[in-house]
């Protein structure tokens, strides 16, 4: 998959660079509102709850016009994906508060089709491939030896994931060669995230009471047990990454042979 990702990527750039339409190379930034959406974590009532979390983006930007109207624009991004929790082990009455957060970073492989018109304003929308290559998870409780700082987890998490990307914005003309690009995305993982796994005696750092486990062998993290406990049953729930935010970028026109001469 990594393979037909990679190809697909080297393929949109080779077309664009020897085709007749306009080709734009560029950088582009983003600033994401993240979330890491399951379904126990919204049955858990005072027990636990998101907290708002962000995460940047960073790449490059491969545009091809097909008309004035239409274009393919690809990315090749590096994405932090974020997620904290707020835990309480005691009751609402009288907490007893922990915090655990998840650090994801990505390679994302957007492939969008952008539609525009003349005041440059855009519409785009179209799949994102998505390649985990490093997890952290930091779970801090005063009240237990349990906890831990930057800790690896990754057979916890799936290593690629099938999204689907919309959003809208401008490009701004600076120049003949030169335009600058501002707009909102979203993004949905329609694959699951995390990992289910079969062995009824893998061992999990909390019980199905919502409470940690004594002598917790480490094998797995505080997010796994989130998916799989849920009001004092195992029931295992899948995991959506999801993101929306901000992104400004800047392109750059690669002259054709053609285009060349004729300015000279």
């Amino acid at each position: 998959m990594k393979k037909i990702i990679l190809i697909t990527i080297l393929s949109v750039i080779t077309f664009g660079v020897q085709a007749q339409g306009e080709f734009r190379v560029g950088i582009k930034g983003m600033y994401n509102n993240t979330y890491l959406l399951n379904g126990n974590v919204s049955n858990r009532n005072y027990k636990l709850d998101y907290a708002n979390t962000f995460g940047e983006s960073f790449g490059f930007s491969f545009n091809y016009t097909l008309t004035k109207s239409y274009s393919i624009d690809a990315n090749v991004l590096i994405a932090k994906h974020k997620q904290n929790y707020n835990l309480n082990f005691g009751t609402e009455a009288k907490p007893d508060l922990a915090e655990l957060k998840n650090k994801l970073r990505y390679f994302d492989f957007p492939i969008l089709f952008k539609l525009k018109n003349k005041l440059g304003c855009y519409f785009e929308v179209g799949p994102q491939f998505s390649i985990l290559f490093s997890d952290k998870e930091t779970f801090t409780y005063t009240n237990s030896t349990l906890s831990y700082t930057d800790q690896h987890f990754k057979r916890d998490f799936r290593g690629f994931g099938l999204c689907g990307v919309i959003g809208c914005g401008a490009d701004i003309h600076l120049n003949d060669k030169i335009d600058l690009n501002t707009g909102i995305r979203m993004g949905y993982m329609f694959t699951d995230a995390t990992c289910e796994f079969k062995n009824p005696d893998e061992k999990y750092p909390l019980d199905i009471k919502f409470t940690p486990t004594p002598n917790y062998d480490g094998s797995h993290s505080i997010n796994s047990a989130i998916n799989y406990y849920a009001n004092n049953i195992i029931d295992y729930k899948r995991t959506n990454r999801v993101w929306a935010g901000i992104n400004i970028g800047l392109t750059y026109k690669i002259e054709k042979k053609e285009e060349a001469t004729n300015n000279k």
